[in-house]
């Protein structure tokens, strides 16, 4: 995908496949007399990323569609055009849109954030100052499986080296240090899409499942058995895997106290929220051997650069476990559906599936199913 060079700042994406340029008039046939003056397609603005090849076909007949390079900072913003003219916005996680750095944008109507989370976006301010937001997620749920999995597996085959004495010179081997997984515990707490997922995979390799989730009800069809208390789960697991969203019930559910009723060298896997764990609680059990090893797929400064950026046996990864080729691709084609309904009808297109403070605009419960985004869904 390539991008033509604008002088506001602004580029616009060129999908290859398509039939024409964006910045070249249409065919001879579909020109429009030269007395009119021909209505100019919104402008439409990826805040990150520059590869607008999925979104291209489902966004370029009604909208210009392009890219901006932001960094974190989005006050550093002052292309004149894209102050003035975008009218919606794309964002994944890496730009905060508060109330200061939305008021910038004078024409912007629309954000679609993508992918889990929401933190990133003042959704409140957002409808206060007349912003509909939607937010794209469930997709990427087999693949954040299978990076769960594959995850569980290098915490349990994790090599160390040993000396070997021979001849009268040592040299150092590699030794598997791993534990077998058949007959082992695997806890995971929530039980929602991605927990299933896991739990088929786990199984085929020989866990026993338990699962910790007061918001779902037996699940036997799984194989699994529910546990209804978060102490018993931590207490009989042999490997601990977080599979929920944040709320003010469970911030830092894992802390000193439920570190302390896990079985001593338990393995921990965490690829939903940091704000889930006590990061200072957890790199000091990962240092003392009350936990073993650890593996997080999280995405923030703290993590890379706080106390858990020196803790020992710790895999990290940054906040990607949900990202694949495919799940991209769904991501941003549901993505693209949802702006296209908002550009063509407004905030009451019966086709925002996603749309999250409806209640500013009138809208109490918002809940479509649109048979366009149905066949991109994962699960």
């Amino acid at each position: 995908m390539s991008g033509i060079h604008l002088p506001n700042g602004i580029q616009t994406c060129v999908n290859p496949n398509a039939n024409r340029d964006l910045n070249t008039p249409p065919p001879p046939e579909q020109s429009v007399p030269k007395t009119s003056t021909p209505r100019q397609k919104p402008l439409v603005v990826k805040l990150e990323g520059r590869d607008c090849l999925y979104e291209m076909d489902i966004l370029a007949p009604i909208a210009t569609v392009g890219y901006c390079d932001v960094d974190d900072n989005l006050l550093m913003i002052h292309q004149e055009r894209s102050l003035n003219e975008v009218v919606g916005v794309f964002v994944w996680d890496g730009i905060q849109l508060g109330r200061a750095e939305m008021s910038k944008f004078k024409a912007l109507k629309y954000i679609v954030k993508l992918g889990p989370g929401l933190k990133n976006v003042d959704v409140m301010a957002a409808g206060e100052m007349g912003i509909a937001v939607s937010h794209v997620t469930g997709f990427g749920i087999e693949d954040a499986a299978d990076s769960t999995l594959s995850m569980i597996l290098e915490l349990y085959s994790k090599p160390s080296a040993v000396p070997l004495e021979n001849n009268a010179s040592t040299v150092s081997v590699l030794v598997g240090s791993g534990t077998r997984i058949r007959g082992q515990t695997l806890g995971l707490i929530g039980f929602g899409s991605v927990g299933r997922a896991v739990s088929i995979r786990a199984k085929v390799l020989g866990f026993k499942v338990i699962f910790y989730d007061p918001y779902i009800r037996d699940c036997n069809i799984y194989g699994v058995t529910r546990v209804n208390q978060l102490d018993d789960l931590l207490a009989k697991s042999d490997c601990v895997s977080l599979h929920c969203s944040v709320n003010e019930e469970n911030i830092k559910m894992i802390n000193d106290a439920t570190i302390q009723l896990m079985r001593p060298g338990i393995r921990f896997v965490n690829i939903s929220d940091g704000e889930l764990i006590d990061e200072t609680a957890l790199a000091t059990a990962l240092h003392n051997g009350r936990i073993g090893a650890a593996a997080l797929d999280l995405y923030t400064k703290e993590s890379n650069e706080g106390i858990l950026s020196n803790a020992p046996n710790i895999l990290r990864t940054p906040g990607t476990a949900f990202l694949s080729d495919r799940s991209l691709k769904e991501f941003w084609e549901a993505a693209a559906w949802e702006m296209r309904a908002f550009l063509e009808d407004g905030v009451m297109s019966p086709l925002l599936w996603y749309l999250k403070n409806g209640k500013f605009f009138g809208i109490e419960n918002m809940f479509h199913v649109c048979p366009l985004k149905r066949k991109h869904t994962s699960f």
